[in-house]
């Protein structure tokens, strides 16, 4: 899957679990590929990760998963490809 197809799945994904967006600025972020504007949004997160426990974290038991999720994305090394192994 191409950055832009993980993008697109990833926001349909989200809108789905109630994210939205405004389609017209996602789409320009899509085609320039500018996805930090909206993926490391806590809105974007809480919808795309959702906000039931995926696992637990030792470390940090009362965080919501989306928020460890987010962090990971965050330090990943390629952030978009990080979202497309919750799109399979």
């Amino acid at each position: 899957m191409t950055k832009q197809e993980i993008l697109q799945k990833a926001i349909e994904k989200a809108v789905k679990n109630g994210y939205d967006p405004d389609r017209q600025i996602i789409n320009i972020l899509i085609e320039q590929e500018l996805s930090a504007a909206f993926i490391f949004n806590h809105n974007f997160a809480k919808a795309f990760f959702g906000e039931q426990n995926m696992y637990v974290c030792e470390c940090c038991p009362n965080r919501p998963c989306w928020e460890i999720a987010l962090q990971e994305m965050v330090i990943s090394e390629d952030p978009i490809l990080y979202l497309e192994q919750y799109l399979k």
